[in-house]
């Protein structure tokens, strides 16, 4: 099947004629045709398909564009007959069919005819034709005629409106007669009580109050707020008036029966679209849904059930066989900003005539639930989330500064030093360097910009008004698309001041509240920490920013937090200016780096030493150095002073004539020890030098009278060869020089 457009040309005596069906074309075609003399009606028709476009939103449509008409003349006012099976009122601009069971046989009609008795018509027709189909069991209901009354409740029987059977032929059975029977036990839904003034009614709960499973309604325990209430649609009656209904093209049922407990879509129609329309209301911001129960009882590829809210198509529903068994449906209800009426609308369409049963070509609605509309009753209590009261008939969030847990009704604030956002479950301890009072929502700094701490047992003082001012100085940090800003005068405002500076608000991008954030190319901000601690240690000061209102990723943060580290580190040697070296761990966790010379600590006496110079003409400069060392690197605070002096033990040395001798006989003494000193070194220098010469000669001597022995051994052994060889070596003896080796030498 497919979607179509029509395009139907009328002339001057009423005849349409059309000109093009168009199927689907990606496509603008331009198609061009002849019109008759006179006046002409153009139409264009859109017919849709059962199926939905998937791939392009909006996609079923069709569209006309750039229709021109030429040799027109100024239209002279004309009024045209309406055809048979149609009609119209005076001064109507257009003809409309005749609806279910009425007939026009003539052209012209202003009004419609019913059709007689035991007959029947689809919509505009022309003609009845006979209903001889006998009635059944099916064709009439049971309606309750009053409220129950003395435990009796009166049953009448009625022929389902309108009436397609004809109830006087021989085989149609008879409505049964009316009866009392005592009044049946009515079983309330979740959200309902019994009714007090009838015992077959149920009522909704009023409005705070809430039934788990249909009994007596009651007050929800502290921390805990009635949820959406509900309302049940179980009863179908024409005069309730909370329905409308009709049927369009080939119908006999004018629309949906109501049979009491239950509607169904009609029988004995042709290819119609018969609809049922209610209204529900909905508050603002608030979600709202829709349940259907129904059966959809029609073979496959006969016709679909629709869905529509608020002209907005939400879901079909196709034929799949004649099943009565009950399904439920839900369609969600999109939230408002304002308390809204939502149309739904439920279209029971069909696509053949053939209609071979009457119990297999129709819908039925069994029940209607809508979750979330103020008139209904709640059906459970919820408790109140972490950060969250119970006020009234909701739970409303806690102000910053404050807290609470699950299932809490008030909310608490939060102590001294410590501080809340809005929503918070806990409190956040102040970081060092930090501080609050009660009911605070954000922690400020102890005093502008300073902070104290023993560092391996010396008491620091740090200062960090100057790094404030040269990091908004400095070019940020620009990672991965991002620009790193550190805004260390965050949590401080216009009133703090100290005996040295007066603090102004801050103009970082960040925020007054924010330490640490980014921003990229669009103007985004995020939060990196907006609540600090500091600790230092030798030689830097760790600034751990953390914003809890970040929904972090639970995988990565427990609490949902992104922690900033920013490691202040003290460098001398750095520039006035501090750039920013920053590392990503993950979404929820950042590092950043910061030397200057304006991280140090502030420096105090106990960083230097002091000795006194020479003594010059009475006074002794007193000078000062640093001790050294990473402990007693600092900058800026104490400074030694450069032109100090002092006469303490500052006298001059004078002496006299009489004291000459004994200089004279120290100079002596002094001149003697000297002199004996270098004898003895030479002495002792000579004996060295002798007694290395000495071993290095007898060394000589032993190498060569190894070699010497070595030499005579080889011509011994040759002679004997000699005398092996030649035979005359009898007698002979060899004799071999002895050598000792210690030195002394035996003559042959």
């Amino acid at each position: 099947m497919y979607d179509f457009l029509d395009f139907t040309i009328r002339n001057s005596q009423g005849t349409a004629e059309s000109k093009l069906r168009a199927a689907v074309a990606d496509e603008w075609t331009f198609v061009e045709y002849d019109v008759e003399p006179g006046f002409v009606e153009f139409t264009w028709t859109y017919e849709k398909d059962k199926y939905l476009s998937s791939s392009v939103p909006g996609g079923d449509r069709a569209k006309v564009r750039n229709i021109q008409v030429s040799k027109t003349v100024a239209k002279t006012p004309q009024c045209l007959d309406c055809p048979r099976g149609m009609f119209s009122d005076e001064g109507s601009s257009e003809c409309m069919p005749c609806p279910p069971n009425t007939y026009a046989p003539d052209e012209k009609s202003s009004t419609c005819l019913p059709c007689p008795a035991f007959t029947k018509s689809y919509g505009g027709a022309v003609e009845c034709e006979a209903a001889s189909t006998p009635c059944k069991e099916s064709d009439f209901y049971e309606h309750p005629a009053s409220e129950c009354t003395d435990n009796q409740l009166h049953i009448e029987y009625h022929w389902i409106f309108p009436q397609l059977c004809n109830d006087t032929a021989a085989e149609s059975v008879s409505l049964p007669p009316s009866k009392d029977i005592p009044c049946p036990e009515v079983q309330c839904r979740a959200g309902q009580e019994p009714s007090t003034e009838d015992t077959t009614l149920c009522q909704n709960c009023p409005e705070g109050q809430v039934s788990t499973d249909g009994s007596a309604c009651a007050q929800c325990e502290l921390g805990h707020v009635p949820n959406a209430p509900t309302t049940y649609i179980s009863r179908f009656e024409r005069e309730s008036g909370i329905f409308t209904t009709g049927c369009s093209n080939q119908c006999q049922s004018q629309g949906w029966r109501f049979l009491y407990d239950h509607a169904d879509s009609g029988v004995g129609n042709g290819i119609s679209e018969s609809w049922i329309e209610t209204t529900v209301n909905t508050e603002a911001g608030k979600t709202a849904s829709f349940a259907l129960d129904y059966t959809l009882q029609c073979n496959s590829g006969h016709g679909e059930l629709q869905i529509l809210i608020n002209g907005g198509l939400s879901q079909i529903i196709l034929c799949d066989g004649c099943s009565n068994v009950t399904k439920t449906t839900i369609v969600p209800l999109a939230p408002s900003p304002l308390t809204i009426n939502n149309t739904i609308r439920i279209n029971y369409r069909t696509f053949t005539n053939v209609n071979m049963n009457d119990m297999c070509d129709r819908a039925t609605i069994e029940g209607i639930t809508i979750i979330g509309e103020p008139a209904g009753g709640s059906t459970d209590c919820v408790p109140c989330g972490s950060g969250q009261k119970a006020e009234g008939l909701v739970c409303k969030t806690c102000p910053a500064g404050t807290h609470s847990a699950e299932m809490s009704a008030m909310c608490e604030p939060c102590p001294s030093n410590t501080f809340s956002s809005q929503g918070s479950e806990k409190c956040h301890e102040c970081g060092k360097g930090m501080t609050s009072s009660v009911g605070a929502s954000k922690c400020e700094w102890s005093a502008p910009l300073q902070f104290e701490q023993k560092v391996d047992g010396i008491d620091r003082q740090f200062d960090f008004g100057s790094l404030a001012s040269a990091l908004k100085a400095s070019t940020s940090a620009y990672v991965d698309g991002w620009y790193y800003h550190i805004n260390l005068e965050a949590k401080t405002s216009s009133s703090e001041s100290n005996n040295k500076r007066s603090i102004t608000a801050s103009t970082s991008p960040c925020g007054p509240d924010t330490f640490v954030c980014r921003i990229n190319a669009q103007g985004e901000v995020q939060d990196l920490g907006n609540s600090a601690s500091l600790s230092a240690s030798l030689g830097a000061v760790q600034l751990i920013a953390t914003n809890y209102e970040a929904n972090c990723n639970a995988s990565l943060s427990a609490d949902g937090s992104i922690a900033t580290v920013v490691g202040l580190y003290c460098s001398l040697s750095a520039s006035n200016s501090s750039n920013i070296l920053v590392s990503r761990d993950n979404e929820c966790s950042y590092s950043l780096r910061i030397e200057s010379q304006y991280a140090c600590p502030l420096c105090n006496n106990g960083d230097f030493y002091s000795y006194n110079d020479a003594c010059v003409g009475g006074e002794r400069q007193i000078v000062y150095k640093s001790l050294g060392g990473p402990e007693h690197q600092c900058f800026s605070g104490y400074a030694p002073p450069t032109n100090e002096t002092t006469t303490a033990g500052c006298t001059d040395v004078v002496i006299s004539s009489s004291q000459w001798w004994i200089v004279l006989i120290v100079f002596a003494c002094v001149a003697t020890i000297a002199i004996l000193f270098f004898s003895l070194s030479c002495v002792m220098g000579y004996c060295t030098y002798k007694f290395y010469s000495k071993y290095k000669t007898v060394e000589i001597e032993k190498q060569q009278l190894l070699a010497s022995r070595q030499n005579v051994e080889m011509a011994d052994d040759h002679m004997d060869e000699m005398d092996k060889h030649d035979g005359s070596g009898a007698g002979r003896r060899s004799r071999k020089d002895e050598i000792d080796v210690t030195g002394s030498t035996n003559h042959i």
